[in-house]
């Protein structure tokens, strides 16, 4: 196999295995925004949890990010946005990324893992966000997903 054949089987395979991941979290009891299960108040739907509060309050929903970039951002052609669903839209942390990024000349795909709420406009509201790229319809994962599901979905896509 070639160098890039090789990048895109281990890609496709850590996607693969990230988006099953991200979808049994949502089966789980405690759903988050891709933080691990220790990080606090992201307990939803608890009453009492910080995402709660911040679901509340739309003033709280700015979330500082540690990186908003992933190192070489700029070298990518596609990129994928997944996210949790958070009352029917999109989990406000993933603002900070969406917002804080170019996609200018980027093929960018959003995935959604939700309990129960759908898709709804969460791809077209990140798109509008972003300002920029060419964002294709995304894709919604429940908490049952398989890998089998997963790779289905990429086979849509002529990656």
């Amino acid at each position: 196999m070639n160098d890039m054949a090789t990048q895109v089987s281990v890609s496709r395979r850590s996607l693969l295995r990230g988006v099953a991941s991200l979808a049994a979290l949502v089966g789980s009891t405690a759903l988050l925004s891709g933080c691990d299960a220790g990080s606090d108040g992201l307990r939803y739907p608890n009453p009492d949890s910080r995402v709660s509060r911040e679901h509340d309050d739309e003033g709280l929903r700015t979330v500082e990010l540690e990186t908003v970039a992933p190192e070489g951002f700029e070298g990518y052609d596609t990129v994928f946005v997944g996210y949790p669903i958070w009352w029917g839209i999109t989990a406000w942390p993933t603002d900070g990324f969406v917002s804080g990024n170019d996609f200018t000349g980027k093929r960018v795909i959003p995935f959604c893992t939700s309990a129960s709420s759908p898709l709804g406009e969460s791809g077209t509201n990140l798109e509008a966000l972003a300002g920029t790229g060419e964002w294709l319809e995304g894709q919604r994962f429940s908490g049952g997903a398989s890998e089998d599901d997963v790779a289905a979905w990429l086979d849509t896509l002529s990656l």
